[in-house]
């Protein structure tokens, strides 16, 4: 190997990132060699480079091999070990994934943040994080993980693309996380690496809660656990969980417990117990009036049927009230209203998620918000002239009309005026 192949091999790369096919060029350089020998040539060329480029340079060597290899790591890996050469794969894997270096960096574009709900990214986009175009570096994370896992959780932590926990959700990586990076991520990571974090926390879990639904719809489902037994497992797992969920503060519970209830179908009554106890009250309100993740009226009947069902308890055990709760849930629905979004018109679908929120609702809040829907009523722009002059303001405000018009009905209904 010389330096010229390296420069080869590095722009292989570029091209390879740009969609190009590059497979051919590779092998041309490699001239068949096998892997250990092209290693082995690398390792004697880096004693020859400055200290901070040799990483860089294993890095695209191995890279290239993986991609010659179609992502198989297991001859690599062991050409590496005996070389000794895992600590130096380590700086350039931190090097490429620390997104600082300007000649040798990832940049990838997450729309993670259009979500203020990242236990829903993940579901969302569960299998779609770009594996398949990282490939090769991702495998040379995998190889790092064979053989120094304390290295490669700090990488994946510290990685600023997030490639590699995100595809270690999806199955992509066949990395087992350990406990202390869990907690790790649950506790000190930013709202990703956190929702990474209790993903992997809560998996069993969320198995147990998806197999009883489907035990529940269909009895004779095939290969199911008794309900007996799951509820068992379930009991098991929980106390797991706890340990995890146990090391964040009082804000990142209640976040965390919120993502988790707004996404799947189904939950642990455990989760809905934690919400309402006193130590999360405050979080939990926030997280209903502040975290914009209730958009919709499905989301306002999960977390109204969570308050409804579960007591409201001090830190002595004592029944407390819900009033600041239930004030925190219509402000969502006046909002709603106010920035014209989550009923976006009023048909038969529309009606029935707003009757089930005034089943659960209290009369005196229903009250409080029929005021503020026929206030908003009194502002819009709905009458013969403004039809005529302004139609285009009339068609939008008649159509919130209408759903203010509908609410108060469906109110009236549910309180017997």
């Amino acid at each position: 190997m010389t330096t010229d192949d390296i420069n080869k091999l590095a722009e292989i790369i570029g091209n390879k990132q740009a969609g190009r096919d590059t497979g051919k060029q590779v092998k041309r350089i490699f001239r068949n060699k096998k892997d250990e020998t092209v290693i082995r040539e690398t390792a004697a060329l880096m004693t020859q480079l400055q200290k901070k480029e040799r990483s860089k340079v294993l890095l695209v060597v191995v890279m290239c091999l993986l991609h010659r290899s179609a992502g198989f790591t297991e001859n690599v890996r062991k050409s590496l070990e005996e070389e000794n050469l895992i600590s130096s794969l380590f700086g350039g894997l931190m090097i490429l994934f620390g997104g600082k270096s300007r000649t040798m960096c990832l940049k990838i574009d997450l729309n993670d943040s259009q979500f203020p709900n990242r236990y829903e990214y993940l579901g969302h986009f569960w299998g779609e994080f770009g594996y398949w175009e990282n490939q090769e570096v991702l495998c040379a994370a995998e190889i790092l993980a064979g053989s120094d896992m304390e290295k490669f959780e700090e990488l994946a932590y510290r990685d600023a693309t997030r490639l590699i926990l995100l595809n270690m959700t999806a199955g992509q990586l066949g990395i087992n996380v350990s406990e202390r990076l869990i907690k790790r991520l649950m506790k000190e990571g930013d709202e990703l690496q956190a929702n990474i974090g209790f993903y992997f926390a809560v998996r069993y879990i969320e198995r147990d809660m998806r197999i009883f639904d489907e035990l529940e719809r269909n009895p004779g489902f095939p290969g199911a656990r008794s309900k007996r037994q799951i509820h068992k497992d379930l009991k098991e797992h929980l106390e797991v969980f706890y340990e995890f969920y146990s090391v964040c503060c009082a804000q990142r519970k209640a976040s965390l417990l919120i993502n988790y209830i707004l996404f799947e179908r189904s939950y642990p009554k455990e989760f809905g117990l934690w919400l309402m106890e006193e130590e999360l009250r405050e979080s939990l309100i926030a997280q209903i009036t502040l975290s914009g993740k209730f958009v919709n009226p499905n989301q306002v009947i999960k977390i109204l049927s969570l308050v409804r069902r579960f007591p409201c308890r001090g830190a002595d055990g004592a029944a407390g009230k819900k009033d600041r709760l239930y004030a925190a849930i219509v402000s969502v629905l006046k909002a709603f209203l106010r920035e014209e979004k989550g009923f976006y018109q009023w048909d038969k679908e529309q009606e029935q998620k707003f009757r089930e929120i005034c089943m659960l609702l209290p009369q005196k809040y229903l009250r409080q918000y029929r005021n503020f829907a026929e206030k908003s009523m009194s502002g819009l722009m709905v009458s013969e002239l403004d039809e005529m002059v302004r139609f285009s303001i009339y068609l939008k405000d008649r159509r919130q009309w209408d759903i203010c018009r509908g609410m108060v009905g469906v109110i009236e209904e549910s309180i017997g005026r």
